[in-house]
């Protein structure tokens, strides 16, 4: 609707109040005792009209006279708004606007806000949440396609002071995109992850000691006698020696377990055993290639690898299915963005940021975020302030950012898509939360 579209007659200027109005109920008047029928005269049209108006033009929706379901419209998207937890944008495509409550003038790093678009965006973006527009970019810094932020789309943006930008904290769609045509054209018959010991999330720094369990590189853990190992850490394929009387394991999912017979393959002069059936590795210890039978598909399979009272070098691991042969193919190492991404799904590392505004009653301020790939199960996580004390996050306060750690936190409702801790606050006005957060979900 659009209540300043007339028939005819429009003015130029709104009506003035009237000078001396009749307060009251209407009234049809009454002829005998001289009584006038009450008159809402221009002004009183002009109210109720401007009063659906700024509902209207709240929720970022421009009036038309042709459109009679905007005023319908407005009430959800603001409904949606104050239970959704995010602002809602009232800017245009490519340059999104929201408003923050209490408002600010000035960015500050690791700022996050909640964003709710209402148009899609045609190309590069950005973002205007009180400071000024910033440009809007992907979580690795690429500028933004058409469709990357989708029309009713809700998506999460960090600003980084450095680079004076905020950045999607998810993966958007062009990256989905070019990540699928990049699988397709990658073989994925090896069913070890990380064999090239490229991805090391956890920092395992060289020659530590690694205690029975604990992981090193992404999807390698220490056998029963611990697991400590040297490198020095190349871009693409890194070559590993396993300190004598230690020993490294992995163990394959059983989604991707699909046949009877493998052929293991590894460089170096480590020596290997397997564990089918999801058995602990046992048994004689062999040089490659060795060939794994009797596996179930869809069970756990291990391989397990270490040289005895010598050190053992390890590298460019392969488990291949093989229906007869035991000679190994070449090792093919994968793009790095692609063992990541596969490594994400067992383990990952981030930070959660939420600027909610105000708390009430004895409520909570949370603050979450998305995995970049789904869990392969309900992770543990462990969060931390940014003193380093696990199970404590930090509180932003006032429009100032300062910031006070220990404040503790616990887990509200992580699932295997995303993390989510809060911290009890009470009444008061509050700026956010944040905390630097692990989530484990290994085999």
């Amino acid at each position: 609707m659009d209540n300043r579209i007339w028939e005819s007659g429009a003015g130029a200027a709104p009506p003035a109040a009237p000078a001396a109005p009749s307060a009251g109920y209407p009234s049809p008047g009454d002829p005998l005792t001289a009584t006038p029928a009450s008159k809402g005269g221009p002004y009183w049209y002009h109210q109720i009209g401007e009063e659906l108006r700024a509902v209207i033009a709240a929720a970022g929706i421009t009036p038309d006279h042709e459109d009679l379901g905007q005023l319908y419209e407005a009430i959800q998207r603001l409904i949606d708004a104050q239970s959704g937890n995010y602002s809602l944008d009232t800017g245009a495509a490519d340059a999104y606007v929201v408003a923050l409550d209490p408002p600010i003038t000035a960015y500050s790093d690791g700022m996050t806000v909640r964003v709710k678009a209402i148009t899609a965006n045609n190309g590069a973006s950005t973002l205007n949440a009180g400071g000024g527009a910033a440009a809007l970019v992907s979580d690795v810094g690429g500028a933004l396609v058409a469709g990357d932020v989708p029309a009713g789309g809700i998506f999460t943006a960090t600003y980084i002071e450095s680079a004076g930008k905020f950045y999607i904290t998810a993966m958007v769609q062009s990256q989905g995109d070019a990540r699928y045509a990049l699988a397709g054209s990658v073989t994925a018959n090896n069913i070890i992850i990380n064999g090239g010991f490229a991805v090391n999330q956890r920092a395992y720094v060289s020659a530590a000691t690694l205690a029975a369990g604990a992981y090193g590189h992404d999807r390698w853990k220490a056998g029963s006698g611990g697991g400590d190992y040297s490198f020095a850490q190349l871009a693409a394929n890194t070559t590993i020696t396993i300190a004598a009387n230690k020993t490294l394991i992995q163990v394959v999912e059983d989604k991707n377990v699909h046949a009877t017979r493998y052929v293991v393959s590894w460089a170096g002069t480590a020596l290997a055993r397997a564990g089918v059936n999801s058995a602990t590795p046992s048994g004689s210890y062999a040089a490659s290639p060795l060939v794994i039978t009797g596996q179930t598909p869809g069970t756990v399979m291990s391989i397990e690898f270490g040289n005895g009272a010598s050190a053992g070098t390890l590298g460019s691991v392969q488990i291949e299915a093989s229906e007869s042969a035991a000679t190994a193919s070449a090792f093919a190492i994968r793009p790095y963005g692609m063992e990541l991404e596969m490594c994400f799904r067992y383990y990952e590392a981030g930070r959660a940021a939420n600027y909610t505004g105000t708390s009430g009653g004895t409520g909570l301020l949370a603050a979450s975020n998305y995995f970049k790939a789904r869990k392969r199960v309900v992770p543990t996580c462990v969060v931390r302030d940014f003193a380093g004390t696990a199970g404590k996050c930090t509180l932003v306060t006032g429009v100032t950012g300062a910031t006070t750690n220990n404040y503790a936190c616990s887990d509200t409702a992580t699932d295997n898509n995303r993390i989510v801790f809060s911290t009890p606050v009470g009444a008061q006005t509050q700026y956010g939360i944040l905390y630097d957060w692990t989530a484990d979900a290994e085999l």
